[in-house]
């Protein structure tokens, strides 16, 4: 049985009105997919593992109208996970989706540093979290 059903490595792939049952990844980007890429109208049922980018840099992606019954959507930093990943999408966008859960993070800004006059480097800017910002953005409504 076949579960990453719907899944791309490639660039300029257009997945619209797909249907999936009791896939681990039912909608999903793979290792360095180039995009953009695009799942439209897409539906799973009873999912088993969350749809996106599911392993390292795959950037340009589109989920517009997906809706994951069961699990999550995610664009976010997957640590040591799969190849050693780390943050596994750039560019991208979740429009009007629905899971149980959507998990949109986005790297953290890079911290330039500024010479003092003892020779050390201060932070120019704070450390902080950012749920939804311009590299990575999700416009979703919640299931009831």
């Amino acid at each position: 049985m076949r579960r990453c059903t719907f899944h791309t490595q490639g660039q300029l792939t257009l997945f619209q009105r797909c249907y999936s049952e009791q896939g681990i990844h039912d909608f999903a980007a793979g290792y360095c997919a180039p995009g953009p890429n695009a799942f439209v109208q897409c539906d799973s049922y009873e999912s088993l593992g969350f749809s996106g980018s599911i392993d390292s840099w795959a950037c340009g992606l589109l989920f517009d109208v997906v809706n994951i019954d069961g699990h999550n959507l995610s664009f976010m930093n997957l640590g040591q996970d799969k190849n050693g990943a780390g943050w596994n999408t750039a560019n991208s966008l979740f429009w009007q989706c629905t899971a149980a859960e959507i998990d949109c993070y986005t790297p953290q800004p890079m911290h330039p540093t500024v010479p003092t006059d003892a020779g050390h480097s201060s932070p120019v800017m704070e450390n902080g979290t950012n749920r939804i910002t311009m590299c990575s953005l999700a416009v979703f409504s919640m299931l009831s």
